[in-house]
């Protein structure tokens, strides 16, 4: 029991940790806020709060990191923000069918997208983001009816307007944004070497685990909108996406960190929401959660997850008061997804010591 105890004891520590390591400039910072709000702001100025949330969507895209090195090198690190999420805006709008058939290519769009990123860390980082916005935009259906070669301008728009603040904003700081040789990423041998270690690992259930988890959750989560369909379920889908770790753990701190953080998010949002705040409060709280973005993901991903939830939720309701009904369906699909999450690594890791043990 004293070892359960130190164990959990160790594990809070670890959530409620803040990171000192990690320096964030000022400028992105500023560029990260002015990047979601301002188009919000001219939204709401033009009468149009949804079309400026769509475009914020793309200033969430671009925004996690601005891109450093020479013109060559930022073009390559936008691209790889851009390509995903441009994707996944394509991959939505194609077709209005929300049936099963649209539902079964999404489960297997992502199940390519998360073998396709044990490839190499910055695949990784590009399957994860086309991933996590195939989600959202499936959570957008008021956007997705509007217009797709409309709201893909105003996503694509969103990015662009962020990134090329961001540069701007730099060159005006006068920062030195290049970047040693030890700071790019390096790959690891050539690339039939990369491939061979590649479809190594896909001989093993550790290849797959990462696509099986978060595969599997979506598809619960499938069935579930299906069956109740007036319970705006493909909350559970989202959770799965943010809580499932590519490497397969138990419980993670980062996992209990964005479990509790999307919880508490989802109650404040709701909260806020419904209190009734005038429009010019709405863009200014925009803008403070999206500059605080950088920050803590930084310092610590629990509260991270608390300020990265209303965003989100903000976007995938276009500026709507939530029902309270819609409150309690999140705040309980909040707690199904990071369930699945933890089924769904418990079954993989007793799959896995059953051979050893035979």
């Amino acid at each position: 029991m004293t070892a359960q105890k130190s164990a959990a004891w160790a594990h809070a520590k670890e959530v409620l940790r803040w990171s000192p390591d990690r320096k964030v400039d000022a400028v992105d910072v500023l560029s990260a806020a002015l990047g979601m709000a301002a188009p919000v702001a001219l939204g709401v100025y033009a009468g149009m709060p949804p079309a400026g949330l769509a475009a914020a969507l793309g200033g969430l895209a671009a925004s996690r990191a601005q891109p450093r090195g020479d013109f060559a090198a930022r073009t390559g690190q936008s691209a790889a923000v851009l390509i995903p999420v441009i994707c996944a805006v394509i991959f939505t709008i194609a077709g209005d069918d929300r049936g099963w058939i649209k539902d079964f290519l999404r489960l297997v769009a992502v199940s390519i997208a998360a073998l396709v990123g044990s490839y190499s860390r910055s695949m990784a980082m590009t399957g994860t983001r086309f991933i996590v916005f195939v989600v959202i935009m499936h959570a957008m259906p008021e956007m997705n009816v509007a217009g797709g070669a409309v709201l893909l301008a105003l996503v694509l728009i969103g990015a662009l307007w962020t990134r090329g603040l961001g540069w701007a904003l730099r060159a005006f700081a006068g920062r030195d944004d290049n970047m040693a040789p030890d700071e790019r990423e390096r790959p690891h041998g050539s690339m039939r070497q990369r491939i061979a270690r590649w479809r190594r690992s896909l001989g093993s259930l550790a290849g797959w685990s990462y696509s099986i988890r978060i595969t599997t959750g979506l598809a619960v989560s499938v069935v579930l909108e299906h069956l109740w369909p007036s319970h705006h379920l493909h909350w559970v889908g989202l959770t799965v996406v943010l809580l499932t770790p590519r490497h397969r753990e138990l419980l993670s701190p980062k996992t209990t960190q964005r479990a509790i953080g999307t919880a508490i998010g989802v109650t404040a949002t709701g909260i806020a929401l419904r209190a009734g705040l005038p429009m010019w409060a709405f863009v200014v709280a925009i803008a403070l959660l999206a500059g605080l973005r950088p920050l803590l993901h930084a310092g610590n991903y629990l509260l991270y997850s608390v300020v990265m939830t209303p965003l989100v939720i903000l976007v995938i309701d276009a500026g709507h008061v939530p029902e309270f009904g819609l409150l309690l369906d999140r705040l309980f699909a909040t707690a199904l997804g990071a369930a699945l999450v933890v089924a769904a690594s418990a079954a993989l890791t007793g799959l896995a010591r059953k051979p050893a043990q035979a």
